[in-house]
């Protein structure tokens, strides 16, 4: 999967992103600690860039917090952003090229009405090319 790298200034309130690239300070510090995080982009304000992501098991326990909120300095991490997805690599649909299009179209709804946007566009993609090779013969 090819992400984008994006500015932190794209993002939408609400979005869910994560970083592409680690964090870099004047030391030469990197810090990986988000890359590859399921983060809720909140906003930016007084010169840092405001984030949610769901807690750890300890702090839901203790805080009795679902989520925390995070911030960052905007200068160490305006660069380096890309739409968070999920990593589902061992699914592949269970229709093949053979299945007729009201079964797809089904699934399509399906993946749409779950929110799995990647599937349903997968899904389209097939049903596209079950159209273009029935007009080939």
């Amino acid at each position: 999967m090819n992400q984008k790298n994006k500015s932190i200034f794209d993002f939408r309130k609400g979005d869910i992103i994560t970083r592409i690239k680690p964090m870099q300070e004047d030391d030469g510090y990197k810090d990986f600690s988000l890359v590859g995080a399921k983060l809720t982009f909140i906003g930016i304000a007084n010169a840092c860039v405001y984030l949610s992501k769901k807690s750890d098991p300890l702090s839901k326990i203790f805080l009795g917090q679902d989520n925390i909120q995070v911030k960052f300095p905007l200068e160490l991490c305006e660069e380096g952003w890309s739409n968070y997805v999920d990593p589902d690599f061992g699914q592949e649909s269970s229709i093949d090229k053979s299945s007729d299009e009201q079964a797809i179209a089904t699934e399509i709804q399906k993946a749409v009405e779950e929110e799995d946007y990647f599937r349903a566009e997968d899904l389209k993609k097939k049903l596209e090319e079950i159209v273009k090779d029935r007009g080939k013969k």
